[in-house]
């Protein structure tokens, strides 16, 4: 609950509470949920397309991938500068932050949210259409970068594009070893190796017999 929380007392108590009323659905509690809500329902059109765009793009977004996403992931679409804006204004709200985020292997700027649970209130609340037109702005990004398959596959299943089966990574079977005797523990085989060569057996003549004498 802590990891959920960041140290926020109501995010903290809200679960528990939760737990020990047996509500048991997944996600946030209520509590956190109305909270939440009322926080991205302050926030404009634009900013809360960002926070939209960060929600599905996961915990942690890369800011490029973010600004891509809000500027086509809606109508009518964002220019360059208003979806920048869009940003500043997310950030200002104290709705998500900025911080370094890994992409593919190399740290990038990017945006994240200050808790999970908002994260994760501000997925619920998008219709299945607007996640599928978020996921397949996501994809057309990914679609630029050829080391990010498995990005661009995850955000093509999620769209329900059928593209996304063109690039799943198809399982490579292992074939079996030969088993080795005890004696061949740690040897190589030796292609050039040739088998020893046998030499002709010389055939041996009998012994003439010795002649009696003559009579």
């Amino acid at each position: 609950m802590w990891g959920l929380s960041l140290g926020n007392p109501l995010f903290a108590l809200e679960p528990a509470r939760a737990v020990r009323d047996g509500e048991g659905r997944a996600g946030a509690p209520e509590g956190v949920r109305q909270l939440v809500a009322e926080r991205l329902d302050r926030l404009g059109p634009a900013a809360r397309r960002v926070a939209d765009a960060v929600a599905v793009a996961g915990q942690d977004a890369a800011l490029t991938e973010v600004l891509d996403a809000a500027r086509h992931g809606g109508h009518p679409r964002l220019s360059a500068a208003e979806a920048t804006e869009a940003v500043e204004a997310a950030v200002a709200a104290s709705v998500v932050e900025e911080r370094q985020v890994v992409s593919e292997g190399r740290p990038v700027d990017g945006l994240a949210f200050r808790r999970p649970p908002v994260r994760l209130t501000c997925y619920e609340g998008l219709s299945a259409v607007r996640r599928r037109l978020l996921h397949s702005a996501y994809a057309e990004a990914a679609l630029r970068r050829p080391e990010a398959v498995d990005a661009l596959t995850a955000h093509l299943t999620r769209a329900d594009d059928p593209r996304a089966t063109g690039y799943l990574r198809p399982v490579r079977s292992t074939p079996p070893r030969r088993p080795h005797s005890a004696g061949s523990a740690g040897r190589r085989p030796d292609s050039t190796a040739r088998p020893p060569s046998r030499r002709p057996s010389r055939t041996r003549r009998a012994p003439a017999g010795r002649r009696g004498p003559a009579g």
